[in-house]
């Protein structure tokens, strides 16, 4: 495949995370945060899951071809890559100010269940999700898929810790919210 077609998804990406810097300003400051050797395990799965996403110096085996379709599989792919991205832009918004990059309690924490919030509980994750198995589906490589699962562990983990530190925040009502709600991919998870 030529060079461009990386080259959009990769610029969406960028647009993305130009976004979350700029919406970052507007947090409230944090009460409580996860230890650090968690977040450093998290951002290093999230790093080799770029990488291999991403990279082109792989072992053959990683590059094998295992989805066919050509530039019906990439249209699909970015199709997925702009919904995900999309969705987890709503769902930052809609979070605002209580919104953090780490497991942690801000100050004067509120419990958003409004918009993406309303059906799933990880709504960001589920969008990077989405976004991230388009990224990887765009080539149709071993690479791409082992990339998606190690982010989807490396998600459900991190999403996991969350939902430990909101059953602390907010007890009772949290309980009620998760019985109503998806963890992060509707009808999967």
């Amino acid at each position: 495949m030529r060079a461009w077609p990386g080259l959009l998804i990769a610029a969406l990406w960028l647009i993305w995370i130009g976004y979350w810097v700029v919406a970052a300003r507007g947090a409230k400051p944090v009460e409580a945060r996860e230890p650090l050797p968690a977040r450093l395990l998290f951002l290093a799965s999230m790093l080799l899951t770029a990488v291999l996403i991403g990279g082109h110096r792989w072992p053959q085996w990683l590059l094998q071809q295992v989805v066919p379709g050509g530039w019906t599989r990439y249209w699909c792919a970015v199709a997925l890559v702009i919904g995900g991205l999309a969705f987890s832009i709503w769902a930052r918004a809609v979070l605002g100010a209580n919104w953090s990059g780490i497991v942690a309690v801000k100050v004067d924490h509120e419990l958003v269940v409004r918009g993406p919030y309303r059906r799933v509980r990880h709504p960001i994750y589920t969008g990077v999700l989405v976004a991230l198995l388009g990224s990887g589906l765009a080539a149709g490589e071993v690479r791409g898929l082992v990339g998606f699962a190690i982010a989807l562990v490396s998600l459900w983990i991190k999403s996991r810790a969350e939902e430990r530190w909101m059953m602390r925040e907010f007890g009772e009502r949290y309980v009620e919210y998760r019985r109503s709600t998806w963890a992060l991919l509707p009808y999967l998870l």
